[in-house]
């Protein structure tokens, strides 16, 4: 998928349209699916993905699955890529070669769409994180 077009967009535009593709695979929209879009934007521009399907990106999540389904319906990644740990510690790990981001949702209940994409990345994730890896799973 092309996304050269985001380049022209605001950036609350590009993840309202993103949020939009995500609602297709998610079949509603939620907030956690929301953060999750949020989520994919902060997982690019920190690994530094330039494609829209890249290889060697693993995920682990310790949050509700509407996260992983952004995630899915983003990357393009079939069910089942996205691993899910318990307990749920609100804890996203993406990893792409040594290379790792840790995002920690914020414990502040959100109660609207609308209020994802009107916060600051800091308030909706008060922890982030980049991590080298080497050689070893986390």
């Amino acid at each position: 998928m092309d996304r050269s077009w985001c380049k022209n967009l605001s950036e609350t535009d590009r993840w309202k349209r993103r949020f939009e593709e995500a609602v297709r695979h998610h079949g509603d929209e939620c907030v956690g699916l929301a953060i999750g879009v949020r989520a994919v934007d902060i997982v690019f521009r920190e690994l530094r993905v330039v494609d829209d399907k890249p290889s060697g990106l693993s995920l682990k999540l310790g949050t509700k699955k509407c996260l992983g389904d952004a995630f899915e319906a983003l990357l393009g990644l079939e069910s089942g890529k996205v691993e899910y740990v318990e307990p749920r510690t609100g804890v996203i790990l993406a990893r792409k070669g040594e290379d790792a981001i840790e995002l920690h949702l914020t414990e502040t209940k959100i109660r609207d769409v609308a209020n994802v994409f009107e916060w600051s990345e800091q308030d909706l994730f008060p922890i982030i994180r980049r991590l080298k890896i080497n050689g070893t799973d986390r």
